[in-house]
């Protein structure tokens, strides 16, 4: 048996969370071998990243796609994906939504990449995907959500906030791509922004928190140097989503290059949750005292 050679490794994405890596291809002549996925070498999926608490993958789809053929942009709140491109050869559109939700940017971050046969990427909840087959492709995703319908989100694929840049399929008369009814009916980006806001305005569940605002804020060390050595460097939502869960001990994603730390919950330490809130007024107080307008959640005031 005889190994493909290996591609090395893949070009970090410039989108926090999001992971590029491909499988390796074992072939002989009757064939060839590869092993998709692995849980003890792909490791614990984190909370944050899958926006709901204990994710596991818990759905294996395969999809398959004729050339031309565009299938997204869609959006989940708590879902993680690990895609794997098992034949073919697809143009892979990843954008950032979360920065526009939680009012710290005004255009997404928006990533486009080539990937052919072997490619993986894994997808954290709050980044919009989708592909455009070059080839005949079939696509393997892994999901931490049975489909229900509930958390099938999606904006337009040619939303111009979002700016994708989609080439021209010569396999269509009029160069644009082949979609799905409810892909051509997708709303703007604008308009998902508005509705993620209006769902955290009407009381998200808490631990929604940590896909709406997964960055780190500057008042973070002022509302938590109760803990500074605990919580320094770590995003507030994720940070108030573990300790309203009580993920006691529960590892928690840190400034890229830092050792993971853990967070430790409530059930610790009872008076925290409480003196966080209190902080968390004082500084919204202060904000509007001092003019800036916003507060904390990044929702306009």
């Amino acid at each position: 048996m005889t190994n493909s050679p290996s591609p090395g490794a893949p070009a970090p994405s410039p989108i926090p969370d999001v992971a590029w890596g491909s499988v390796a291809r074992h072939g002989d002549l009757r064939g060839s071998f590869r092993e998709l996925w692995r849980a003890s070498a792909f490791g614990a999926l984190d909370p944050i990243l899958a926006g709901r608490p204990e994710p596991a993958f818990t759905q294996v789809n395969l999809s398959t796609s004729s050339l031309g053929v565009l299938r997204g942009l869609h959006f989940h709140r708590r879902q993680l994906d690990h895609w794997v491109v098992a034949a073919g050869r697809a143009l892979v559109a990843l954008v950032d939504v979360r920065p526009l939700v939680a009012g710290t940017a005004e255009r997404p971050l928006v990533e486009v990449r080539e990937a052919p046969a072997d490619t993986t990427v894994t997808i954290p909840a709050g980044v919009a995907h989708g592909f455009l087959a070059l080839e005949p492709l079939e696509l393997v995703y892994l999901v931490t959500n049975e489909f229900d319908g509930s958390d099938e989100l999606g904006f337009a694929w040619d939303d111009p906030l979002a700016a994708v840049p989609w080439p021209a399929v010569p396999a269509t008369p009029d160069g644009r791509p082949i979609l799905s009814d409810r892909d051509r009916s997708n709303p703007s980006l604008r308009e998902l922004v508005a509705r993620l806001r209006g769902l955290l305005e009407a009381g998200t569940p808490r631990d929604s928190l940590r896909v709406f605002l997964p960055f780190e804020v500057p008042e973070v060390e002022e509302l938590l140097d109760h803990r500074p050595d605990r919580l320094r460097w770590f995003p507030l939502a994720g940070a108030l989503a573990y300790l309203t869960l009580g993920r006691v001990g529960a590892p928690v994603r840190g400034r890229p290059g830092t050792r993971p730390q853990r967070v430790v919950a409530p059930d610790d330490d009872p008076d925290f949750l409480r003196s966080l809130e209190r902080r968390r007024r004082e500084a919204e107080e202060r904000a509007k005292r001092d003019g800036e307008g916003d507060d904390l959640s990044g929702k306009p005031t």
